[in-house]
């Protein structure tokens, strides 16, 4: 890293491993200079104009202080899976969000480090990317374009990843609903869409707290894959270490 930055004349900063809210935190506060700030994760990467892409967007549209687009999954061989790509109405973003209807993705967000400064700091939490597309979103014009803008690496839906799931549905939980509070959004209906979200991702190994979800889950938003998770929910734990 250091070689490239005497090749390629770049700001470096390292530092120990301090959690990833703490870093956004000080990085796109203490450390950002520019107007605009985006991240990209270290097991992802862009396509080659992203910058420009972007930037384009926001010169285009001055008002707007958050873009995004599409981006494709790719497995770890780099081998290109799905493209996802966000709604085409702009018209009512933040409810898009709130109610999975679109894909504002981190990694293919660029914002205005007006924007990111007006929401710091990010309170400490599993999700600090969570916490900041709903502030930014809420309160800031926003954009989005059925352009690809990075490759998101997936990991597969392994039994590790289930496992680990109960700290990040607690989180999620824990930000939604302070969110609906302070927005003074309808914390029920949000929090029956997200509650049948929440068990899909606990129904395999955290039977109880996702039969809690369940119970205030909405059979409107029931979907083929909630029917999956039911199964993985009625299915012993013990069957899936085998």
């Amino acid at each position: 890293l250091k070689k490239l930055q005497d090749d390629y004349d770049f700001e470096l900063y390292l530092q120990a491993n301090k959690g990833l809210c703490s870093t956004v935190n000080h990085s796109h506060y203490s450390l950002a200079k520019g107007e605009y700030i985006i991240r990209i994760d270290s097991d992802d990467y862009m396509e080659l104009d992203r910058v420009e892409t972007q930037v384009n967007m926001f010169l285009e549209n001055p008002e707007l202080d958050l873009v995004y687009g599409a981006y494709t999954t790719v497995d770890k061989f780099s081998k290109k899976l799905v493209v996802r790509r966000p709604s085409t109405s702009n018209v009512n973003q933040l409810n898009d969000l709130l109610y999975g209807k679109t894909e504002i993705h981190i990694c293919t967000i660029m914002h205005t480090k007006k924007a990111f400064d007006s929401i710091y700091p990010i309170p400490n939490t599993l999700l600090p990317d969570l916490y900041l597309k709903l502030m930014i979103v809420s309160d800031f014009k926003c954009l989005g374009t059925q352009k690809n803008i990075s490759f998101y690496r997936t990991h597969g839906e392994n039994h590790s990843n289930l496992k680990n799931m109960n700290g990040l549905v607690d989180s999620s939980y824990e930000i939604l609903t302070r969110f609906c509070e302070e927005k003074e959004v309808d914390t029920k209906s949000v929090m029956a869409f997200s509650s049948t979200q929440y068990f899909k991702g606990l129904s395999a190994y955290h039977k109880r707290k996702s039969l809690k979800f369940l119970i205030g889950s909405s059979p409107k938003y029931y979907d083929k894959s909630f029917f999956i998770a039911m199964l993985r929910f009625l299915t012993p734990v013990i069957l899936y270490e085998f």
